[in-house]
């Protein structure tokens, strides 16, 4: 025994002077040594369940009661599709279609304003001004010769024709008092019975002929002498010129048409274009204001996928907050750990490599990367655990939501 011991005695003390001998051979390098890469000691497994890629539970920041529900379980939305809407959504929408209007205005109202004048708006300023000047000249510089002759030549014709009027309200009277003597002539004789009743009428219809030929040459009297006396004054105005006033009157309206034209040319004043712009920020904000109270009446979805539940029915009260819908976006799968302990976590990280078993689909295995690990645990039943998400390599039809799985997880080599 005793020898067996001396032995080992020596065998230790060899192996000691060998380290003794490296060692001083390695420290004159003075370099660090270079350890490889060790692998985590064994593979991580942890029970799993198949979720969508996204899901979440909608409701509306205020409350009110459901007037409509636009789906049903089972239908598939895309991103922005109204899925419910409040009582109060009508009003709402009426408001945003009336801020929408306004908003136009105000903006037509500004381009309008920044474009200034149109080319027919300053060529008819221009021809206003050249009219008002025209007929301030006329009169400032009074009837010409051959108006004076003309006005005179007027008055001639117009005395001419209240002559001939005269004459024929003249033949006409006669001719009336004749036609009235034979219809008193006749009507004696038809007393007697020396005429039939007819020759009575007859009288009587001449008599009413010549009457109205008489009315009516009495009133082309009275226009052949109203004439007369506008022929008359029209040449006292040709004669006498324009009145100071009516001078006045021309010169104020060439100023008028001048300051128009410099008001067209000069376009608008900056301040009335800021104050149109500020009218259109304003409408900007009430518009906002709108479409914002709209959206709180209507609950649309956030992204496409498939209404999983409803909660609420038809008329029912919904309060601010309160779950409506429940939508899923089934368009692919992700795989959630259930039970990974807090000691298993720490071996894994994201872009490891995982294997995926299912319970209810035997032979189906997939493979698949860490793509998320919980930042923090959840206590279940007495244990912490950690959630972590993997994205299979491939999808499978025959997957569901909330298959129970098993996930075997092969941690990367990582550096001491």
């Amino acid at each position: 025994m005793k020898k067996w011991m001396v032995a080992g005695a020596m065998v230790l003390l060899l192996i000691g002077g060998s380290l003794l001998v490296v060692r001083s051979r390695v420290l004159p390098r003075a370099q660090p040594p270079v350890l490889p890469p060790v692998t985590a000691q064994g593979q991580v497994v942890a029970e799993a369940r198949v979720v969508p890629l996204r899901n979440v539970s909608l409701s509306l920041s205020t409350g009110g009661a459901l007037a409509e529900v636009l789906v049903g379980e089972g239908d598939r939305v895309v991103a922005g599709q109204v899925l419910a809407r409040l009582d109060t959504a009508r009003r709402a929408a009426a408001a945003v279609t009336q801020a929408t209007a306004a908003l136009r205005g105000a903006q037509a109202k500004q381009a309008e304003l920044r474009s200034g004048a149109r080319a027919q708006e300053i060529e008819a300023a221009r021809a206003g001004l050249e009219a008002a000047q025209a007929r301030y000249r006329q009169l400032a510089a009074g009837a010409r010769p051959e108006e004076r002759e003309q006005a005179g030549l007027a008055v001639e014709q117009a005395a001419g024709g209240v002559r001939a009027a005269a004459q024929a309200v003249q033949q006409a009277e006669a001719d009336l008092g004749v036609a009235g003597a034979d219809l008193r002539r006749i009507e004696q004789l038809a007393s007697q019975g020396a005429v039939a009743q007819q020759a009575v009428d007859q009288a009587r219809a001449r008599f009413q002929s010549v009457k109205a030929m008489d009315g009516a040459a009495r009133a082309r009297l009275s226009v052949a002498e109203a004439q007369a006396a506008a022929a008359r004054q029209q040449q006292r105005l040709v004669t006498q010129g324009p009145r100071r006033e009516e001078i006045d009157a021309a010169a104020a309206d060439v100023r008028r048409a001048q300051a128009q034209l410099a008001l067209v040319e000069a376009g608008t004043r900056p301040e009335t274009i800021a104050a149109a712009a500020a009218d259109v920020v304003v409408a900007k904000a009430r518009l906002a204001q709108a479409r914002e109270a709209l959206a709180e009446t209507e609950l649309r979805a956030p992204f496409a996928g498939v209404v999983v539940a409803l909660v609420p029915t038809l008329d029912e009260f919904v309060a601010s907050g309160s779950p409506i819908v429940h939508l899923a976006d089934t368009s692919a799968w992700e795989v959630e750990t259930t039970d990974l302990s807090d000691l298993s976590v720490a071996r894994v990280r994201e872009g490891d490599s995982a294997t995926i078993t299912f319970d209810g689909i035997p032979g189906l295995v997939l493979t698949g990367r860490v793509i998320r690990i919980q930042g923090f645990g959840e206590s279940r039943q007495g244990d912490i655990v950690y959630k972590v998400t993997i994205t299979p390599d491939r999808q499978d039809p025959r997957l569901r939501w909330n298959m129970t799985a098993s996930v075997t997880i092969t941690p990367r080599a990582v550096q001491r």
